[in-house]
């Protein structure tokens, strides 16, 4: 039984989402919950792998630790649509039918072209402060320089595939965003100023890929969310809904702009937002398909 009375709103309000795995925790009131079914063993388990990666407060990482667990746990119970295994072989014939789009003719001038030494396979540059692909950047003393190659299956025999390496500093910091995916966290300031900028980083290396390597337009991305930094500060550092309008408004940078009434009602709305998508992933996770018993049971027994 876990008791998150003390905890705040904002993690209390995801450790709520638990309850969409059913079956496996129950509510038996507004701030208790039962682990059952064999993932209470998972819990505790797997709770001091990621007690480092959690609030320092014990009962909010308690309750972030719950949202976290029953999330992995359902993707462990339950397959989505459509999944499937690579070495299926009927996956494998489909995918050498895809050989059929390119010509032989295109084929054969392709690996002319990628054997000679001119080949355009690997690119140097650099990335900026702010973690964007920048030319000019490779003159600075301090510039963080990396290189980025494609390469492609030419035989056709095997399922075509498209590799893109980095190689640099930002390969460790996509490896640490890796490692914590694993863990089942999410980065967090603990990890360092380096990762403060990888989202920007790994869009920009691919818009590089995309440019000189394949001769892509560059498309506008849409703006990250900030649902749960919204959240945060309303539910957990408990701030008035005006500093929040303040800081998060997309007009704020805009002199003649004051954030009011709508603005406030407005962050509002893209904080709770944050839960109900969150509700919606681990329900999506339940319901997508049929439940697969794993000999994970075993290992956790109920006693």
């Amino acid at each position: 039984m876990l008791h998150l009375a003390d905890a705040t709103e904002f993690y209390r309000r995801e450790a709520a989402i638990a309850l969409e795995v059913v079956d496996y925790v129950e509510a038996r009131d507004e701030s208790q919950y039962l682990l059952k079914g064999g993932f209470e063993g998972f819990f505790f388990l797997h709770l001091p792998s990621i007690l480092p990666f959690l609030p320092t407060e014990p009962v909010n990482a308690l309750a972030k630790a719950l949202f976290i667990l029953a999330r992995s746990w359902a993707y462990i119970l339950y397959e989505h649509p459509g999944s499937w295994t690579v070495l299926d072989p009927d996956v494998l014939k489909e995918w050498k039918k895809s050989w059929e789009k390119i010509s032989e003719k295109d084929l054969e001038e392709f690996r002319r072209r990628d054997s000679t030494p001119h080949s355009e396979k690997a690119y140097r540059t650099a990335v900026d402060a702010s973690g964007k692909v920048d030319d000019k950047s490779c003159r600075d003393p301090g510039a963080r320089r990396i290189e980025l190659e494609i390469a492609f299956e030419q035989n056709t025999n095997y399922p075509p595939e498209m590799r893109i390496t980095v190689r640099g500093e930002p390969a460790v910091n996509f490896m640490i965003a890796y490692i914590r995916k694993l863990q089942g966290v999410s980065l967090t300031s603990d990890d360092g100023i380096i990762l403060d900028n990888l989202h920007a980083m790994f869009d920009s290396v691919t818009q590089a890929v995309a440019r000189k390597f394949l001769g892509l337009i560059r498309s506008r991305g849409r703006p990250r969310t900030i649902s749960e930094r919204a959240a945060l500060l309303m539910y957990h550092e408990r701030k008035p809904i005006g500093l929040v309008a303040r800081e998060l408004c997309t007009k704020r940078t805009d002199p003649a702009h004051r954030c009011d009434t709508a603005c406030k009602h407005g962050i509002k709305k893209v904080a709770k937002s944050h839960f109900l998508n969150l509700r919606r992933e681990v329900r999506s996770i339940v319901r997508s398909g049929e439940k697969i018993r794993h000999s994970i049971f075993s290992d956790f027994p109920l006693e």
